[in-house]
């Protein structure tokens, strides 16, 4: 949401990934904002954000993310 106005401009948020194998756990990283937000700083701001409570937060030592665009 922009802070300004409180309008939703997209989503993000972290996926948690369990394997039965007892594998390390693999966290992914999604976001997805409307277009008219593009190039604005918003998606790294997001992405630091995440990084950064997940580091603090989860038990992982990394990150994975996949890339879609449209």
């Amino acid at each position: 949401m922009l802070k300004d106005n409180q309008k939703f401009i997209g989503r993000a948020g972290l996926f948690y990934y369990f394997y039965t194998d007892n594998t390390e756990p693999d966290i992914e990283m999604g976001l997805v904002l409307h277009k008219p937000h593009w190039n604005n700083g918003f998606a790294t701001e997001l992405v630091t954000a995440l990084i950064d409570w997940g580091f603090k937060n989860l038990s992982v030592n990394k990150f994975n993310r996949t890339y879609h665009h449209r």
